[in-house]
C-alpha cells in the first residue's frame, strides 16, 4: 500500500478505477437488410442496399455484482462517503465523489439502458453504387462509377439529472447525438483482352471525395 510511518504518513500507491468500466451482459441484436439491383442497359448497373440494426441489453452484471454494488453504494452515499480520499486536503476528493463519478455513474447508466434499444449504434445504413462500361467508340474498355454511403446519427452520451444531493440519473430520452455521416466514392477503370484467355484490368478508386478536415464526434 506504500504506507511508511517513518516518513510521510500517506498512501502513495493505490489502485485506480477502471478507465472504461464494462460488465458482463446479455445482448440481442436484430435487424433487416434490403438489396436492389438493376441493369437499365447492358452497360449500366445500379445496386442499392439498406440495413437496420437494433441491439438491446439485459442481465447487466449478474445478481452477485448487483448485490455487491447496492451494498457498497449504500455506504459510500452515507456518512462514510464524507471520508477524504487523499489525506486532509480539499473536500473535493471524498469517497462519495470518487465512487459516484468514477464508477457508480457509469454502472447506473448501463442499468438504466437495460431492456432498451441501444442508441450508441447507428441504426440505419444506406449504400448506392452505379457503374457504366463503354463497349464501343473512343472510350471502349473504360468504365466509370460512383458510390454513395450514408450512416445514421449516433448517441454520444446522456444529460445528467440530479434527483437529490446523493442521487443522480440520466435522461435517456434526450441523448447527445453525433451527426449522421455520408461519403461519395468515384472510380475509373480500363480493361482489355491480352489473349483469348487473359484479360487485363486497372482501376483508380477515390474514396470520400469531398471530405474535409474535421473531427467526427
Amino acid at each position: 500500500w506504500g504506507f511508511d510511518d517513518y516518513n510521510v504518513t500517506q498512501l502513495t500507491a493505490m489502485s485506480t478505477p477502471v478507465a472504461n468500466f464494462v460488465a458482463t451482459e446479455d445482448q440481442i441484436s436484430k435487424g433487416w437488410e434490403y438489396e436492389f439491383t438493376a441493369n437499365p442497359t447492358k452497360n449500366w448497373r445500379i445496386t442499392a442496399n439498406a440495413s437496420e440494426t437494433k441491439a438491446s441489453r439485459s442481465n447487466i452484471g449478474g445478481a452477485d455484482l448487483q448485490e455487491f454494488i447496492e451494498l457498497t453504494n449504500e455506504y459510500h452515499n452515507g456518512p462514510m462517503g464524507d471520508l477524504r480520499q487523499w489525506g486532509g486536503g480539499a473536500i473535493t476528493s471524498t469517497a462519495r465523489l470518487s465512487w459516484n463519478s468514477n464508477f457508480y455513474s457509469k454502472y447506473l447508466l448501463m442499468k438504466l439502458q437495460e431492456g432498451t434499444f441501444s442508441s450508441e449504434l447507428r441504426r440505419w445504413r444506406y449504400n448506392v453504387v452505379t457503374n457504366y462500361s463503354f463497349d464501343s467508340g473512343a472510350l471502349k474498355g473504360f468504365n466509370v462509377g460512383l458510390g454513395y454511403r450514408w450512416q445514421d446519427k449516433i448517441a454520444l452520451g446522456y444529460p445528467v439529472k440530479q434527483v437529490d444531493p446523493s442521487t443522480i440519473t440520466f435522461d435517456l430520452d434526450n441523448p447527445y447525438y453525433g451527426s449522421s455521416q455520408d461519403a461519395i466514392d468515384l472510380w475509373v477503370g480500363y480493361s482489355r483482352k491480352l489473349t483469348s484467355k487473359i484479360e487485363w484490368r486497372v482501376q483508380l478508386n477515390v474514396r470520400n471525395v469531398f471530405a474535409d478536415k474535421r473531427l467526427i464526434p
